[in-house]
């Protein structure tokens, strides 16, 4: 959807490629959105023709080229669902969104939600935590449901033999839900920036498991230091990373040599920024940088969230690297 909004054509990406291939291997266990995050930014997207859908816990297929890489992901709210005004507002700006509710566990809420047909609008006031991940395509206050009127128009992720168009064009496996219910709006977030896959890139990490931890020092701000050795001759164009909350200032630079605590030889520096929204960001060097191959070099972000004491974010369950 947001390559499409984005001016760049249709695209049918691979589902079983983000089922298979993320780092935790969960397969038909489920995922979420930082973990979807993480596998388009650090490896890319490749289409559905090349990777197409198995019901079933399979290996990973390595063969297939990517198509996108994601450069920017933004969360707008956490387990606390964003209010209906705020999550209308982000949908009308920047298209569909990610988000979670409860889609029960048994329980006639549950049933009901398995069996539903897209025939009217659901309506759930339970406050269970989410558990199914959806996606925001639209809304409308007019909707008539048995609290009231007004619901979202839903793309679930089981098939268009489940649920119905609702009225919405002619295929199936959308549904409509009350404003409201079932916990919808937490958890939510969307694709803020994207480029077609770079062959010839290469992405320079250690957090092999992408964000799963945060560090702080007892107050919003940080900075974090990491050390890059370059595997062939190289042009630093970006450097990219999580913050955790909407921040105050954000500072990236590039050394060329760091000692003891001390860093040395500016390369270069992008100063000043901020976000909306905490996320996956990728900030492009105004000058890139030439490496040789062989060479180490040293990525400095200074993070000051708004009101966050944990501003750095960190892979706690990947291999360590020391040094």
């Amino acid at each position: 959807a947001r390559i499409l909004i984005d001016g760049g054509g249709l695209v049918d990406l691979s589902e079983n490629h983000a089922k298979e291939c993320d780092w935790y291997g969960s397969s038909c266990s489920g995922g979420n959105f930082d973990r979807m995050a993480h596998l388009f930014s650090s490896q890319g997207t490749v289409l559905e023709a090349c990777d197409p859908y198995v019901a079933a816990d399979i290996a990973c297929n390595t063969s297939c080229p990517f198509s996108k890489t994601m450069l920017d992901w933004r969360i707008i709210s956490t387990d606390q669902a964003a209010s209906v005004d705020v999550l209308k507002a982000y949908l009308q700006t920047y298209g569909p969104i990610y988000t979670s509710l409860y889609a029960g566990n048994g329980g006639a809420w549950g049933t009901e939600f398995q069996n539903y047909d897209g025939s009217y609008t659901m309506h759930y006031t339970g406050l269970q935590p989410s558990n199914h991940a959806v996606m925001i395509v639209g809304f409308d206050d007019d909707l008539p449901h048995a609290g009231g009127s007004g619901a979202w128009i839903v793309k679930n992720s089981w098939g268009t033999g489940w649920g119905g168009p609702c009225g919405y064009g002619t295929e199936g496996g959308y549904f409509t839900i009350a404003y409201g219910s079932a916990r919808m709006g937490g958890w939510s977030s969307f694709i803020y920036d994207w480029q077609d896959h770079d062959p010839n890139g290469t992405l320079l990490y250690y957090d092999e498991a992408g964000y799963a931890g945060a560090v702080g020092y007892g107050n919003p701000t940080c900075w974090g230091l990491v050390k890059f050795i370059a595997p062939a001759d190289l042009t630093l164009q970006r450097v990219e990373f999580w913050t955790l909350d909407v921040t105050e200032d954000v500072d990236v630079y590039i050394y060329d040599d760091f000692s003891g605590s001390t860093t040395s030889n500016l390369l270069a520096s992008e100063l000043n920024y901020s976000f909306e929204n905490a996320g996956y960001h990728s900030i492009e060097l105004s000058t890139p940088v030439d490496v040789s191959s062989g060479d180490d070099i040293y990525a400095v972000v200074k993070i000051r969230d708004e009101s966050y004491f944990y501003p750095m974010s960190t892979d706690i369950f990947g291999p360590p690297a020391t040094g």
